[in-house]
């Protein structure tokens, strides 16, 4: 789930939140002073004008979030005229939209931003930190483009095996930190956005994933149930 900020002198719509939430974005109101503790915060920010706002206004918030982070920022405009779009883009802002083309295409363009941000992440992250065992060869690790899992035999084949939305963001969290344990809250938060899930959910996403393995001819116990607890990817 990615988080949004939200700035706006209009209330947020209920059915606005809902449609982003489809798509694993998550709308948090700010206000003016928030703009300078909290951004930072957030995977990215939208600025939602409405009819009778300044462009100075807007401009300001723009400023204001770039000088305290380095968030992605988005503007949703009444009228996105040519010249508009340039100013804000010179001081910082990632995109402006017009209002008509909201809120479908604006979710759809900054979910796509958001992955390709986090599978960079990824891949730079696997680069220079790679998961070993003992010193050997990777056992596996995660391919963010094709949200997959790529797996090392003991004959050092290499396989990948395509996960679902849900084995993916459960590996992607295991695998972020080889050897420590991950509760079940942390994995539920992780999946679903709330910690309140039943444990056999995320024990039916574990079965399946380590069916996935064997099935690859790789080792399944390389992902560790402990007991009571939660779950780890071995060292």
């Amino acid at each position: 789930m990615y988080h949004l900020g939200v700035i706006s002198n209009e209330e947020m719509d209920q059915q606005l939140v809902e449609a982003f939430q489809k798509y694993d974005l998550n709308l948090v109101s700010l206000d003016e002073t928030d703009i300078i503790q909290k951004t930072s915060d957030f995977d990215g920010i939208l600025i939602k004008e409405d009819a009778n706002q300044e462009i100075s206004t807007t401009c300001e918030w723009i400023m204001k979030i770039k000088e305290n982070s380095g968030t992605f920022t988005w503007v949703i405009s009444e009228v996105a005229t040519s010249t508009i779009r340039q100013i804000y883009l010179k001081i910082g802002a990632d995109a402006t939209f017009d209002k008509s083309h909201f809120p479908s295409e604006v979710i759809l363009f900054i979910r796509n931003n958001l992955q390709r941000q986090e599978a960079n992440k990824m891949l730079d992250q696997q680069n220079s930190e790679p998961h070993v065992s003992n010193g050997r060869m990777p056992l596996l690790k995660i391919n963010p483009i094709n949200r997959s899992l790529i797996l090392y035999t003991k004959d050092s084949d290499k396989k990948e095996v395509g996960l679902t939305k849900n084995e993916y963001k459960l590996m992607e969290l295991l695998c972020s930190q080889p050897g420590k344990v991950f509760n079940y809250e942390e994995i539920n938060e992780n999946i679903w956005g709330t910690s309140y899930q039943p444990t056999y959910q995320v024990a039916n996403i574990i079965f399946h994933v380590r069916e996935k393995i064997k099935n690859a001819s790789a080792d399944s116990s390389i992902i560790k149930t402990i007991q009571a607890k939660g779950y780890m990817v071995k060292q």
